[in-house]
């Protein structure tokens, strides 16, 4: 299928079953947005997504893929480099994670479980990732940490195994990161902490042990994004580390870190909203099949 100017396909929530085509993206230089969110495709994630080198939001999310996340994501270039320039006029797209909403003139408002991000300048800077939901195995490849212009990344319930990715500290403008509901193993990697962006973290639900890094940064999410890793240990924890001094129970900030992390078993359960500025050229697929 050859579509050059198409900027956005959109054909979440439906039935759709089978692999995901390898047609897909061939070509598609101009992609935007591809969101397959909550149909039944299965099989491996394809090696020609990794293609896509202009696509912004990639949502994956509520299906039945498996295999590992493919190395090769670090080719999506629009991601991996700092994108000001403003493509964006008249849009809007549901999908499961985020809530967003662009304006040409007022700048960009990024929601997210009651956590909201406001950048008034550069509407490419949306840059979003979600695969959770599915049944992806292996590592979290170190190559992702490349899309250091990435804002959101959702990877939660899958069923990952190793460490976080020590030179995760490179997604500067990372301010969404949901590694929840995996098996994910080690230690929380001290590199996360120099994330100054990052707004919402959710590390619940693994098998992460030792002492939860006490820099400032960190110890402003509470212990919803770190509960279910019983090896975990120290501050927001009640659970002290070895040859800590017994302690009271520590002070958690509420209000927004409480909205954006709620009850665990409803973390990805609220829409991925866009409302967004674009101008695309009209090309087969469009809208919700």
């Amino acid at each position: 299928m050859n579509c050059t100017d198409l900027e956005m396909i959109d054909i979440e929530e439906n039935r759709l079953i089978g692999e995901i085509p390898t047609w897909l993206g061939h070509n598609w230089s101009n992609l935007r947005i591809l969101s397959l969110y909550q149909n039944e495709f299965y099989g491996t994630i394809p090696s020609n997504l990794c293609d896509l080198e202009n696509v912004q939001v990639l949502d994956l999310s509520s299906n039945n893929l498996s295999g590992v996340i493919p190395k090769c994501l670090q080719n999506l270039t629009s991601m991996a480099e700092k994108d000001e320039i403003g493509i964006f006029r008249s849009y809007e797209y549901q999908g499961s994670y985020f809530s967003v909403y662009v304006d040409i003139i007022d700048g960009i408002n990024l929601m997210w479980k009651g956590t909201k991000v406001e950048y008034r300048n550069g509407l490419g800077i949306v840059k979003l990732i979600d695969l959770s939901s599915n049944n992806l195995v292996g590592k979290i490849p170190s190559e992702i940490t490349k899309l250091v212009d990435l804002v959101g990344l959702n990877l939660s319930r899958n069923k990952l195994t190793g460490l976080i990715p020590q030179d995760i500290d490179r997604m500067m403008t990372l301010t969404f990161l949901d590694l929840s509901r995996n098996h994910l193993s080690g230690g929380i990697p001290t590199s996360l902490s120099e994330l100054s962006h990052l707004g919402v973290l959710n590390l619940s639900y693994n098998n992460l042990s030792g002492r939860i890094p006490q820099n400032t940064h960190m110890l402003t999410f509470n212990e919803l994004s770190y509960m279910g890793n019983p090896g975990l240990c120290g501050r927001p924890l009640a659970k002290s580390c070895p040859g800590d001094e017994t302690r009271q129970d520590p002070k958690h900030t509420t209000g927004d870190n409480d909205d954006a992390i709620n009850d665990s078993d409803d973390i990805i359960t609220e829409g991925f909203y866009i409302a967004m500025g674009l101008g695309f050229a009209f090309c087969g697929i469009f809208g919700t099949i």
